[in-house]
Parts: C-alpha cells; structure tokens; sequence
C-alpha cells in the first residue's frame, strides 16, 4: 500500500480475518475459513460483516467458556475490531477483480498474524497449520 495507506476492501479482509479468528477461538468451527465462504464475504462485504459482527458477542462469550488462554486471545482480537472498519463504511456493492485481489490480501496477511500469535488456539479442522 503507498505510504501505508489502507483501502477499504483491503481493510475489510482483514476485518474478516479478525472476525473469522474470533469465531474459531470461541467456537473452535473453520466454516468462516472455507474458500467459498472468503469469496462470499466479498459480495458484497457490508452485508456478509455486518452479519458476522453480530456475532462477536457469542464468540467471546464461548472463548471465555473455553479457557483463560481463549479468553485472552479473544480479548486481544475483539479489541483490534474498530481498527479494520474502513473510515467510510463497509462497501455496499461487490467488489471488482483488483479490489477482490485487495480484500484477499488483506485477509490472508491479518490471518497470517493470528496464526502466528494465537498458534495452537487457531488450528481448526481442514486448514494447514
């Protein structure tokens, strides 16, 4: 990104990474991390995060059930939430070839810092670790 500016669909990835690791870290499911389910979320984003922010409040409730290290590690990613909501909003339409490229890099690089921070806590069925 030139001078470490962030655009919406990039800052939506990884505000559906950050959304998908909470829901693994509170329910332990992989469903946010299947490729069709990354593709969906990018047609068109407001909607699909909209309906997996409404959520949030489930995932940390299960994280906390789970264990003290869930617990944290949910903290830690709910907190980081406001930080990938792009200033203008969440984009209504779907996103075109370049803005999906974006999104999908946005998405893998927040993953990649979850999986490395979180390690054990973020390993779910049908993923490499």
């Amino acid at each position: 990104m030139p001078g470490g500016e962030r655009r919406a669909p990039y800052l939506c990835g990884q505000l559906y990474a950050t959304l998908e690791a909470l829901s693994v870290i509170g329910t332990g499911g992989a469903g946010m991390a299947r490729p069709e389910e990354v593709r969906r979320a990018m047609q068109p984003p407001r909607t699909v995060l909209l309906r997996h922010l409404r959520a949030v409040g489930e995932h940390l409730h299960l994280a906390v059930r789970r264990s003290p290290a869930h617990a944290e590690a949910a903290a830690e990613v709910f907190a980081a939430i406001p930080g990938f909501v792009p200033a203008g909003g969440l984009p209504a339409g779907n996103l075109g070839v370049a803005e999906a490229a974006e999104f999908t890099a946005g998405y893998e690089a927040q993953r990649s810092v979850y999986e490395e921070k979180h390690g054990p806590l973020m390993r779910r069925a049908g993923r490499a670790p």
